[in-house]
């Protein structure tokens, strides 16, 4: 958020415009993941376009609150997870991933404590 107010000026734009890139960033997450999930890049459009309709990118992102920084961090968490475990990877690019998905969970837990339960789900 300090970003896009040092970018837009300390005004209502400067503090709505990084969590309206967040969110942007949110829906391209959405879309790699369902096609690393699914394979299937039509069944991905659809999540995408789900996604694009839903209440929390239209509401919650350009409000200025810290939840559409939440949700890029979790999404882009879980793009990084599951193409570490999905994609056939050498060793060092696997860890490279898995390691690439702790910070920036670790980056969620820093914006809301609501990213420890992805991290618990992770551990069960």
């Amino acid at each position: 958020m300090t970003m896009g107010m040092k970018a837009a000026g300390d005004n209502p734009l400067g503090w709505r415009v990084a969590a309206a890139l967040c969110g942007a960033l949110t829906l391209a997450a959405v879309y790699l993941w369902a096609l690393l999930l699914l394979r299937d890049s039509r069944l991905a459009s659809f999540a995408a376009g789900l996604t694009l309709f839903n209440n929390f990118l239209f509401v919650m992102s350009p409000v200025g609150m810290m939840d559409a920084f939440l949700m890029v961090f979790l999404m882009w968490s879980l793009v990084a997870y599951s193409a570490a475990i999905a994609l056939d990877l050498s060793v060092g690019r696997r860890r490279f991933l898995f390691c690439c998905s702790g910070v920036l969970i670790g980056l969620a837990g820093a914006c809301k404590w609501n990213a420890l339960d992805t991290l618990a789900a992770w551990s069960w």
